[in-house]
């Protein structure tokens, strides 16, 4: 086993829940509203018949009824508690504390009100309400997020399951867990280097201490046209210093607000070095850096081949984002086991 270089990807994972028993708030709603009227009426056709019917079995049906009437207004809670946390002024709240505690501004584009941030699921499951509709190559499916990081000869050293529909807010505690268990299992060599695509893209995840970052800042086909609009944009920077334009046609040229091209000076007149994808894009274009980042797909790709495609292990079976994660961490140390078995 090598860990010094690790690749770090997820794969949906389907859940044991079926899309059909995805509902909308609206519809929650409307259902929550039908089963109180159905207890309702039972309640009263109990009290009709009461002595006559003392088997039990009405009681069972209103606990039937009652149990998923509790669980359709949890679905409703979480997905009204969701939106109020994801909600532009939520995040602008949270923005103006951290600026409050800080004393300095928080670097980068405020946020809009229509950004994709803002918005929150508009469905949650029944059958397994910790379960996320999520999209893949092949359409959407009903399931989780499982994450792992593998070796350059394909050994899992972590395995962790989530909901989230982003890949990248998983990358510091898969990285973290993967070190602490090279830890735990006395292996003196540590994770030097990360590499993985472009889900993982953040400034959090390139600027991961004690780790060099190989993460491409956009799929291979966007990398060219995203260096050359970082580029165009240093060229009209220089053109602002220079006194050939103002700020305001920078903006314009930019097409981002004379807040930002201000910004984007101050940081430069700082000393800050190159925006972060431009800096990434020219690590990957070193000699090094293409030798590195090539090494990725054959590191975890066929871990996840040969657990979906050979082992059949597509679907969870077990319910609930703790069950689940907890499958996936049995699932991940058998694969191990049968490259032990297989290499013996």
């Amino acid at each position: 086993m090598r860990p010094g270089l690790v690749a770090i990807d997820g794969t949906k994972l389907n859940a044991n829940a079926s899309r059909d028993a995805s509902r909308t708030a609206e519809q929650i709603a409307a259902e929550i509203l039908a089963e109180v009227a159905a207890t309702d009426a039972a309640e009263d056709a109990e009290a009709d018949t009461a002595g006559r019917h003392a088997d039990g079995d009405s009681d069972g049906g209103l606990r039937t009824r009652s149990g998923r009437c509790a669980r359709l207004r949890a679905l409703l809670d979480d997905l009204e508690a969701e939106a109020a946390e994801k909600s532009y002024e939520a995040h602008l709240a949270r923005r103006a504390e951290k600026e409050a505690a800080t004393g300095k501004p928080i670097r980068g584009r405020r946020p809009t009100p229509g950004s994709a941030t803002h918005k929150s699921r508009r469905q949650a499951n029944l059958t397994d309400p910790d379960s996320r509709l999520l999209k893949t190559k092949d359409g959407y499916v009903q399931g989780y997020n499982a994450q792992a990081v593998a070796t350059t000869d394909q050994f899992v050293l972590a395995a962790e399951v989530t909901n989230l529909v982003m890949d990248a807010p998983a990358s510091a505690p898969m990285i973290t867990a993967a070190k602490r268990n090279l830890k735990a299992a006395g292996e003196r060599r540590r994770v030097r280097r990360v590499v993985a695509d472009a889900g993982y893209w953040s400034v959090d995840t390139v600027a991961m201490k004690g780790v060099t970052s190989f993460i491409a800042p956009g799929r291979a086909r966007q990398l060219k046209k995203i260096a050359e609009t970082e580029q165009a944009r240093t060229a009209i920077l220089d053109r602002v210093e220079a006194g050939e334009i103002d700020t305001l046609e920078a903006s314009e040229q930019l097409g981002v607000s004379r807040a930002r091209v201000n910004q984007l000076l101050r940081r430069r007149r700082a000393g800050d070095p190159d925006p972060l994808t431009t800096t990434m894009i020219a690590k990957l274009d070193s000699p090094r850096g293409r030798k590195t980042y090539k090494q990725r797909a054959p590191s975890i790709e066929p871990v996840f081949a040969q657990i979906k495609h050979n082992r059949r292990i597509r679907t969870v079976s077990r319910r609930g984002l703790t069950a689940a994660d907890s499958e996936w961490k049995l699932i991940c140390p058998t694969h191990n086991l049968l490259k032990v078995y297989r290499l013996a």
